[in-house]
């Protein structure tokens, strides 16, 4: 059974996958897309995105346990009922850089990913450039420095709320675009790190034209002139550091995290910022909402396919290493008034949850080392403060792990995944 937390309490080489069916899970949400690329024999298939280091024995000898995130690749698991079912994408020649936070476009033709292969060798580890390519991992280009992006929704052309066609991503980067990293952990933000909205076809254009250009000159931060109302807001204090964004079904908002600006480590190292509180605002910057208020760090919030709820990375289980750790909760996307379902329950850390297409099951990466993929049900009932899981895996329990190791090999990581959907081609029958 799980936990109901009240409101205040302690509280990331493809060749087109044409042979995979198309999951149940895809074909209600995208119906309307579907039925109109139906007649060119295309199909959007639920697809995870993810890092890894498989097939890659240069780099496991290199790099043991969780430092393999520093080499990790993009790999595409293309059914999840068959987690051997995956494709690599990127090609780490000689075990130089790492790839991670991969993201598909809601049309499912495009994928946006972290690189450090930019980086000087001066800058920290874990600074990251913004990169774009085909879904089969052709024509990688690189786009602007920055981390963690999220796509926008793929809407119908008349929609109600103008949003683009899943065009532009949302990302989080150095305001002056000269400060590095806070920590040493992937997509780690910068002290002055805001939210910025960029084209991509735009910026691609840009650079293909422009001598020497940067696609800063054609992002749009969101965040830097944030001054909410306090009653929508009442612990956003700026100067304050904006990560984590995710871009809402409908187009019209932007979920991400928010903490007061801390020195980068060190001198300020225990990596718990429980200050940190969870925002949504408009694409324009403006209605500054506060969603969570507690005690307790969250990180990595994702919102659900129908727009009501919101997964998030929440630091309130067990302590480990003298800090919380992380498990994957959830709340309404109006606000944490009504209580915090705790999905995960363990000792270990939890983290980058993203919701399956359907909104049925969450996938999420899962210590102790090296990071594997688990899922859980999203589905919950809570009666008297206990919740459990509208049904259950195969294995009778509310989450099952999707990636594993062989007994006896180097453990491999599997970890920053992001479910989405990934535009196959269907032969004529």
């Amino acid at each position: 059974m799980r936990q109901l937390i009240p409101h205040g309490g302690t509280k990331s080489r493809f060749r087109a996958l044409s042979a995979i069916a198309l999951l149940a899970a895809g074909a209600t949400l995208l119906a309307d897309i579907g039925q109109s690329q139906s007649t060119d024999n295309f199909k959007l298939v639920p697809t995870i995105a993810f890092s890894s280091v498989q097939n890659r024995p240069d780099c496991l000898a290199l790099f043991p346990g969780n430092s393999q995130v520093a080499v990790g690749e993009i790999y595409l698991m293309g059914d999840p009922t068959d987690p051997n079912n995956v494709q690599r994408l990127t090609d780490n020649d000689n075990c130089m850089h790492g790839d991670a936070f991969a993201t598909l476009s809601g049309d499912g033709k495009k994928i946006v990913f972290d690189s450090n292969r930019l980086r000087s060798p001066t800058d920290p580890l874990n600074t990251s450039d913004l990169f774009v390519m085909d879904v089969d991992g052709s024509n990688q280009k690189w786009l602007i420095r920055g981390s963690s992006a999220n796509w926008s929704p793929a809407l119908a052309p008349m929609n109600n709320h103008g949003a683009p066609q899943s065009k532009q991503i949302v990302f989080h980067a150095s305001a002056s675009g000269l400060e590095g990293p806070i920590r040493p952990d992937p997509g780690a933000p910068t002290f002055d790190s805001d939210l910025f909205l960029l084209n991509v076809d735009d910026c691609l254009q840009y650079l293909s034209v422009q001598f020497n250009a940067n696609c800063r000159d054609l992002a749009t931060n969101i965040t830097k002139d944030l001054r909410p109302d306090a009653a929508n807001a009442p612990h956003y204090n700026p100067p304050a550091i904006h990560e984590d964004a995710d871009w809402s079904p409908d187009g019209t908002k932007i979920v991400f995290t928010s903490h007061q600006s801390y020195l980068p480590c060190p001198p300020k190292c225990d990596f718990n910022y429980p200050d940190t509180e969870i925002y949504t605002i408009n694409t324009d910057g403006t209605g500054l909402r506060q969603l969570t208020n507690n005690l307790y760090e969250e990180r990595a919030p994702a919102w659900s396919p129908d727009g009501s709820q919101i997964a998030f990375m929440c630091r309130i289980g067990p302590i480990a290493q003298g800090l919380p750790t992380f498990e994957i909760c959830v709340i309404d996307a109006s606000g944490d008034a009504n209580g915090t379902i705790r999905l995960t329950q363990n000792s270990v850390l939890d983290a980058t949850p993203s919701w399956s297409p359907d909104g049925t099951q969450i996938v999420f990466h899962r210590n102790p080392p090296p990071f594997q993929l688990w899922l859980v049900k999203a589905k919950w009932i809570c009666d008297m403060g206990s919740c459990t899981c509208q049904d259950k895996y195969p294995n009778d329990k509310c989450e099952m792990q999707l990636t594993t190791n062989a007994p006896g090999v180097t453990p491999v990581i599997n970890g920053f995944p992001h479910w989405g959907v990934l535009r196959v081609h269907v032969p004529k029958k």
